[in-house]
């Protein structure tokens, strides 16, 4: 089930997610009392901030002709596309 607000990507389960594989070791030194838990919150942090943006500058560079050349390749066909951006467009993005 996907959840409103979700980047279109991590609903579909793309792999590129950095926070979960952080959040795993984080919480790994945490219990092992290695990081402290405010460390591990802001490496977290940081690495959902940078995996956005990653996604964010690749989606702006290439832009819809890559997404519809390689889309098939993470289950994002171009008809799919299509009704996510008319989706986008009449309600807007999610605050």
């Amino acid at each position: 089930m996907r959840l409103v607000g979700q980047h279109p990507l991590q609903a579909r389960d793309f792999r590129f997610q950095c926070s979960e594989v952080v959040l795993l070791g984080g919480g790994f030194l945490c219990s092992q009392n290695k990081v402290s838990l405010v460390v591990a919150g802001l490496l977290a942090t940081s690495a959902t901030l940078i995996g956005n943006s990653v996604l964010f500058m690749i989606g702006h560079h290439f832009g819809r002709s890559a997404l519809d050349r390689y889309g098939k390749y993470i289950q994002l066909r171009p008809e799919r596309v299509d009704r996510i951006e008319a989706w986008v467009s009449r309600s807007g993005t999610p605050l």
